[in-house]
């Protein structure tokens, strides 16, 4: 919590009862927006208006301390870091990996997601399929994001979206059409239900 505190970035916590915001979240958000130092691509990126709308659109409560949130008798899920400056994001990233407690991902090139370390979702993909008594073999996992790649380590079979980042595809077992193209749907059909 130190190490994103003195990079004043714009960040949520979730938690199993709701999602909150950091009181300066609006004003961290701004500032790094008039700094200059957002690329440009990320202004036209799919998920820039979903990861920038303000919180208080979704109905995302605000807190002054984080202390606030863990004496709400919540459980911490995870932290959703707005990371637009990419030399900043890059360098919070690398302070955030010496902590072995917890496991940084990101769904987009614009932000961190930092978890417990088993909060991943490859071990999500386990929990359900022993949840469901399902081999793993047995399973499949359909992802486009850099967060995906511990779900399909995991996965008996890893489809990637066609849009998916080259780094995410050399992890999947096959690709699918993109998500413009029906990805999904034509995965089960071609892949899942046809066996």
């Amino acid at each position: 919590m130190l190490e994103l505190e003195k990079e004043s970035m714009p960040y949520k916590v979730c938690t199993n009862i709701r999602t909150f915001a950091h009181k300066d979240w609006l004003d961290r958000y701004e500032k790094v927006l008039a700094s200059g130092l957002v690329p440009n691509e990320y202004l036209d990126h799919k998920d820039y208006k979903m990861f920038t709308t303000p919180p208080h659109v979704y109905g995302q409560s605000f807190f002054h301390n984080p202390e606030e949130i863990l004496n709400n008798e919540s459980t911490v899920i995870k932290f959703l870091i707005l990371g637009l400056d990419p030399i900043q994001k890059d360098r919070l990233r690398s302070q955030l990996e010496l902590i072995e407690e917890i496991y940084v991902a990101s769904s987009s090139p614009f932000n961190l997601e930092v978890t417990h370390i088993n909060g991943n979702k490859g071990n999500g993909l386990k929990a359900m399929a022993r949840f469901f008594n399902i081999p793993i073999e047995n399973t499949v996992a359909i992802g486009d994001e850099i967060n995906d790649i511990p779900m399909f380590q995991a996965a008996g079979l890893a489809i990637a979206m066609g849009n998916a980042e080259e780094e995410v595809k050399k992890h999947s077992d096959i690709t699918t059409l993109s998500n413009d193209e029906n990805g999904v749907a034509y995965a089960f059909e071609k892949y899942i239900l046809n066996d």
